[in-house]
């Protein structure tokens, strides 16, 4: 899909959208249920999931605004730093919690499951057709993109650094990207 949008573009507009929205709903949302303790039981992150909900209904609504026009790349320098990042994220090269740099990970990890891992691939793909995106998408996801990161890296990190130190260096991609999301999310073009 990410590879079609770049060969046909705009004909690929609305099937972008709905393949951004639908997961955010469907696989991203069971990530936020836990089990916590056999005391607690089974825990669900209401406030996460409401977020994930803006994040796709905001996806939603541009199938039908259709404000994000994929017929132009505007490569900038600043991708030579999103792209990798990006790729970085995706790739996810850990095992056992640990740094795992094998290539095949690039086909197998579970990173294009996971919402913190896609978050940073959508924002570098809308920033390629920036200024002709929905700005609105690119606030959205920016937000919450540097929510979720700070929580995931201050969380793991704030825990048991020595043991999950690497889970959070994961999320950096994130919260980098999600930093300049924001920023030309609010710019004035």
């Amino acid at each position: 899909m990410l590879g079609g949008l770049f060969l046909f573009r705009n004909k690929l507009r609305t099937v972008f959208s709905l393949f951004v929205a639908v997961p955010y709903l469907v696989f991203y949302s069971v990530q936020l249920i836990g089990f916590n303790h056999p005391k607690f039981g089974t825990v669900f992150h209401l406030g996460g999931f409401v977020m994930i909900a803006i994040i796709s209904m905001s996806w939603l609504i541009e199938v039908f605004q259709k404000k994000n026009d994929y017929s132009k790349i505007s490569f900038r320098p600043v991708h030579l730093l999103l792209i990798p990042a990006a790729f970085f994220a995706f790739w996810l090269p850990e095992q056992n919690n640990l740094p795992h740099f094998d290539p095949l990970l690039i086909l197998t990890s579970g990173g294009g499951l996971a919402l913190c891992m896609m978050l940073p691939v959508y924002i570098t793909i809308q920033s390629l057709f920036y200024p002709d995106i929905n700005m609105f998408i690119m606030r959205v996801i920016g937000i919450f993109g540097l929510l979720f990161a700070s929580y995931n890296i201050f969380f793991t990190w704030g825990s048991n650094f020595s043991q999950a130190w690497w889970g959070g260096a994961e999320h950096l991609p994130m919260l980098l990207i999600s930093v300049y999301a924001i920023i030309v999310g609010y710019r004035k073009h």
